[in-house]
């Protein structure tokens, strides 16, 4: 990796969630640890290994407080004249990939993005993993025009989602 970094003069390498004997060896090289965090929300009353039979029964273990705010971030979109909506399998339609593509560049061409997944990736998790994806789009109302999506990889046990746009 050090050897990449000088051959292509990159300014700072980055590896993400390493295991502890990775970060050991990554410190010996002189590397700075970042410590970061990621949330993995598992279907399951608190405390318990019941799950949740819907979106409303979770609600109800919240605090009035988070429940009110909760209810008030998912009607915000509908406010704004925007459908919120799903696609994976068969659903997802090409041109919805295309239109996610367009997404992920204008995402990346803002300050420190980096468009390294090129228009053919796209096109082939479509050809060859489709039924592994679950798209989230956010449409405005009446236009069909897509204004937002986040992509997510439909893995074992929960779906990752890594870019958006």
């Amino acid at each position: 990796m050090i050897a990449c970094c000088h051959q292509y003069n990159v300014s700072s390498a980055h590896v993400t969630f390493c295991r502890g004997e990775e970060m050991a060896t990554f410190r010996e090289l002189g590397y700075m640890p970042r410590l970061g965090m990621q949330y993995h929300w598992e279907n399951r009353r608190r405390g318990t290994e019941e799950k949740y039979a819907s979106f409303k029964e979770f609600e109800m273990d919240l605090k009035q407080s988070r429940r009110k705010n909760v209810r008030q971030e998912r009607k915000r979109p509908a406010k704004d004249g925007l459908r919120v909506f799903r696609a994976t399998g068969d659903d997802i339609k090409p041109d919805q990939m295309a239109d996610f593509y367009e997404m992920y560049i204008a995402q990346t061409e803002k300050k420190w993005g980096r468009d390294y997944l090129r228009r053919e990736f796209f096109d082939e998790i479509y050809e060859t993993m489709r039924d592994d994806i679950m798209f989230v789009f956010a449409e405005q109302e009446g236009t069909g025009r897509l204004v937002a999506g986040a992509i997510n990889f439909i893995g074992s046990p929960p779906p990752f989602c890594r870019h958006w746009g």
